[in-house]
């Protein structure tokens, strides 16, 4: 199996798992979305379970803690010539065209996030970590000290901002579209 297979079957091996989880909140209540449960309705054992996710909440949540150091690594892969926000905007986009384009799996991951506060907090503790890991490889990327230069950090936030912009009207027009298309109109601007 090539590594492009491979990273494509964990992405669904993932994202099956989070609307495994999702299903069960939304049909049969938060306590009956347990571990076992989760892994037996996405096909798996809870065994794989925990290779993708440490606790229900952060499938709940559908929190990928690689992808703060993945997101990291491509940005330092990119061209040491190119320009950070060129770079960036590069980097988040292909994530963007990953993410799933599941209408309802978004849905039930906001209707879930409204009623578990913790679910929200789980996802914005992911965002924090990925700002961190992004802005820390703009840093490295251009050599300088963020007690000196601010710009990797501001050129890092803007473009995150952006994006939280686009997934913000993702949900205002009720996942509707492409989160990816949104976010590239939104660092357009």
């Amino acid at each position: 199996m090539s590594e492009g297979r491979r990273e494509q079957r964990k992405r669904e091996t993932r994202a099956a798992l989070h609307r495994a989880a999702l299903e069960i909140v939304r049909d049969e209540g938060v306590s009956a979305a347990t571990v076992d449960r989760i892994a037996e309705r996405a096909g798996v054992s809870p065994r794989t379970f925990f290779n993708y996710f440490p606790t229900k909440e952060d499938a709940l949540a559908g929190v990928d803690r690689q992808l703060p150091e993945q997101l990291a690594g491509s940005l330092l892969a990119r061209p040491a010539d190119e320009p950070l926000a060129d770079g960036l905007r590069v980097v988040v986009l292909e994530q963007l065209r990953r993410v799933s384009r599941d209408r309802e799996t978004w849905q039930m991951r906001a209707a879930v996030s409204r009623e578990l506060p913790s679910i929200s907090a789980a996802a914005m503790g992911n965002g924090a970590e990925t700002a961190r890991a992004l802005t820390a490889a703009a840093y490295e990327r251009s050599g300088t000290d963020p007690r000196v230069d601010p710009e990797p950090a501001v050129t890092t936030f803007i473009v995150l901002g952006a994006v939280r912009a686009a997934f913000w009207l993702y949900a205002a027009r009720d996942f509707e579209g492409e989160i990816a298309d949104l976010a590239e109109e939104a660092l357009d601007r």
